[in-house]
C-alpha cells in the first residue's frame, strides 16, 4: 500500500506470533491490511500538508448495502528538511530540498451477495521520486488486485508494472519489471482446530533494463516461485493458562532453486492470567528461501548497482518472546522480550570494486555464523480525568558474530499526551538516541528529538485533525541508510473526513 494515496486503508492488523498460516516467513508475525469495502461508511476527505506540499481527496459511497466503491487521488510535491550545515539550536537557519514528488490513483469496487464477496482496487503511480540524493525515479507503477472470498475459500490475483529510471549525465537507465501473483486458500473448522491448505506463486516475472532507450539486457525472465502450504492451529485452555499452537508443512520451488523445497514452521504460545497481572509467550520457527531480487538481481541501484548471488543458502531460524503486562485503575504497563536465532542470514554487503562507470557494486550473501536478533519492547498508558498519557520504547539489535546485521531500524522513544472534550489537543513527542555501531552498507546517525502538536475537533458533521510536524524543526533519520534523507522539517497538516 505504500503506492496508494491517503484514506484507501480501513484498518490495519498485527498478529504477533502464530502466524504460521501465512507461511514460514512469518516467524516474527503478520501485519494485514484491509482496504475500505462494504460496511464502511460513506464519507467525503480532504488531506492538506505544508511540507511536502501535497493535497488528497478521498470519497467513498454505498449505493446499496451490498455495494462499495471508492476512488482516491493524491498529488505531493518535494519536502525540506534542516540544513545541518548552518542550523542552530532547535530551529534551523535554512533548508535543502529532497525530491519525493508523486501523482497518485486509486479506485476500489467490492459486492457482496449470496455469501460471497468480490473485491477490485487499481493504484497508478506516476513520476514517484523517493527521497535519495541520486537520480533514480519512478515514472510509471501500475497495481491491480482482485478478490473472491466465501467462508472456506479465498482467491486473489494481483498484477503489476513498474518501471524505475536512473538518468547518470546524459545517459538514461531503464528497468521495467512485470509480474502477476496468484493466491488461493482454503480453511475449515475442525474439532476445535482451524485446517487449511494456502497456495502463494509469484509468476511471470520480467525485468528488463534499458540503456537510452534501446535494448540491454533480460535481468529476468518468465521468472516465479510457488509456495503450497497445509496448515492448522488452534487453542486450549487449560484453567487459567491459554495455550495456542500452529503448524504449516510448506513446499517452496521457485526459478533460482532446484526442485520442490520443503519449509516446515510451527508455533506454540501461551498466556496465563493471574487478576491484574498477565504472562504469556511465543515460540516459533522459520524457513526462509532467498528471494529472486537476492539471487538474480543485476540492476541499476539507487546507491550503484545491484548484483544478486545464486549461491546463496536458505535462513533457517528459531525465536520466542515472553511478555508481562500489568492493567490496574491507574491504566496498563507492559514489558515485551524477544530473541530470535537464525541460520545463514543473508544481508546486503558492497564490493571493493566498482563498475565501469564508477558505481559501487552491491550485493547479497549468507553472513557467517548464526544471526542473533533481540530486542526490548516497553509500553505504559493511563488516564487521570480527561489528561491521557501513553509513553512505549523500542530496542533491537542484530549481529552476526562481528558484523551488524542491516536494516534493524534505530531505537525509539515515544511520548504522547492527549486532553479528551469537545475540543482535544494532544502532543507526540518521539526520541532517538545516536546510533553508533552499524552494518557496512549503514552510517552511524545521531539522537534527533521531534514534536508533533494538534487538535482534534468534530463540528457540523466534520472531523477535523489539524496541527504541525517536526514542530522544532530538528534533523531525524528513520534508517540508517547512507542514502536516506532526514526526515521534512516543519510543516502544518489538516484533515477534514465527513461521513454520511
Amino acid at each position: 500500500l505504500f503506492y496508494a494515496p491517503v484514506g484507501v486503508v480501513r484498518s490495519v492488523e498485527v498478529s504477533e506470533g502464530g502466524a504460521v498460516p501465512f507461511g514460514s516467513d512469518a516467524v516474527g508475525g503478520a501485519v494485514m491490511y484491509f482496504l475500505k469495502g462494504v460496511g464502511d461508511s460513506n464519507e467525503v476527505a480532504v488531506y492538506l500538508r505544508s511540507n511536502p506540499g501535497s493535497f488528497a481527496l478521498y470519497g467513498g459511497y454505498s449505493p446499496l448495502d451490498s455495494a462499495y466503491v471508492g476512488v482516491a487521488s493524491s498529488v505531493s510535491g518535494d519536502y525540506t528538511y534542516p540544513d545541518t550545515s548552518v542550523s542552530n539550536g532547535l530551529f534551523g537557519r535554512g533548508s535543502l530540498r529532497a525530491p519525493s514528488s508523486n501523482r497518485k490513483f486509486a479506485s476500489i469496487l467490492e459486492i457482496r451477495r449470496w455469501g460471497m464477496s468480490v473485491k477490485g482496487a487499481l493504484f497508478a503511480t506516476r513520476d514517484f521520486h523517493r527521497a535519495y540524493r541520486g537520480s533514480t525515479y519512478y515514472p510509471e507503477i501500475d497495481h491491480a488486485f482482485l478478490f473472491l472470498g466465501t467462508k472456506y475459500v479465498s482467491l486473489g490475483y494481483h498484477g503489476y508494472t513498474t518501471v524505475s529510471r536512473k538518468v547518470k549525465g546524459d545517459r538514461a537507465t531503464e528497468n521495467v519489471r512485470t509480474g502477476r501473483d496468484v493466491s488461493v486458500r482454503f480453511q475449515a473448522d475442525l474439532r476445535g482446530m482451524h485446517v487449511g491448505a494456502s497456495y502463494f506463486g509469484r509468476l511471470g516475472i520480467t525485468s528488463s533494463v534499458y540503456s537510452d532507450g534501446e535494448w540491454l539486457y533480460d535481468e529476468l525472465t518468465d521468472a516465479g516461485i510457488h509456495d503450497l502450504g497445509l496448515f492448522l492451529f488452534g487453542d486450549v485452555r487449560l484453567g487459567r493458562l491459554m495455550l495456542s499452537y500452529g503448524g504449516r508443512l510448506g513446499f517452496y520451488s521457485a526459478s533460482n532453486t532446484e526442485g520442490w523445497r520443503r519449509a516446515p514452521a510451527f508455533h506454540l504460545g501461551g498466556r496465563v492470567s493471574l487478576g491484574a497481572l498477565t504472562l504469556s509467550f511465543n515460540l516459533e520457527t522459520s524457513y526462509r528461501f532467498p528471494t529472486l531480487t537476492e539471487s538474480s538481481s543485476r540492476s541499476p541501484h539507487p546507491r550503484g548497482f545491484l548484483l544478486g548471488n545464486p549461491e546463496l543458502r536458505p535462513e533457517r531460524g528459531i525465536g520466542g518472546d515472553v511478555a508481562v503486562s500489568y492493567e490496574g485503575m491507574f491504566g496498563r504497563v507492559e514489558v515485551l522480550g524477544f530473541h530470535t536465532l537464525v541460520r545463514d542470514y543473508i544481508d546486503l554487503s558492497r564490493a571493493n570494486t566498482l563498475t565501469p562507470d564508477g558505481d559501487t557494486v552491491f550485493y547479497y550473501s549468507n553472513l557467517p555464523g548464526t544471526a542473533a536478533v533481540s530486542g526490548l519492547e516497553a509500553s505504559a498508558s493511563g488516564k487521570v480525568g480527561r489528561m491521557e498519557l501513553s509513553l512505549s520504547y523500542t530496542y533491537i539489535n542484530g549481529k552476526a558474530g562481528a558484523h551488524v546485521i542491516s536494516g534493524v531500524p534505530p531505537s525509539l522513544l515515544r511520548a504522547e499526551v492527549e486532553y479528551s472534550g469537545r475540543l482535544e489537543p494532544y502532543t507526540v513527542l518521539e526520541y532517538r538516541p545516536p546510533v553508533r555501531d552499524v552494518a557496512l552498507v549503514e552510517v552511524p546517525r545521531p539522537s534527533s528529538i521531534t514534536v508533533r502538536a494538534g487538535f482534534r475537533l468534530e463540528i457540523l458533521g466534520w472531523s477535523i485533525d489539524c496541527g504541525a510536524h517536526n514542530l522544532n524543526d530538528a534533523v531525524a533519520y528513520r534508517t540508517l541508510n547512507p542514502q536516506s534523507l532526514p526526515l521534512p522539517g516543519r510543516g502544518v497538516y489538516i484533515s477534514l473526513r465527513r461521513t454520511f
